[in-house]
């Protein structure tokens, strides 16, 4: 039996690969993901009920903000 560090399970999984979601578990090991699918016989230190949440393993999230707008203007008006 594989054991992890950390675990996800029954999560709905968008891989970014254009294949339908499906549901089912991530797990990682030492900081990485070591497996995407049925980990269900599988042990982990920590495991999280993912169900209900979408998980989307290896997707980074570029969304940011531009915080030193404040430095120019103090009062952060509103600019789009």
């Amino acid at each position: 039996m594989a054991r992890y560090d950390l675990l996800l399970k029954g999560g709905t999984v968008i891989d970014g690969q254009r294949t339908p979601r499906y549901t089912g578990d991530i797990a990682i090991a030492d900081g990485r993901i070591a497996q995407i699918g049925d980990v269900s016989e599988s042990e982990a230190t920590r495991v999280f009920d993912a169900r209900d949440l979408i998980v989307a393993p290896g997707v980074i999230d570029l969304h940011t903000h531009f915080d030193s707008q404040i430095f120019w203007d103090p009062w952060c008006t509103m600019s789009g």
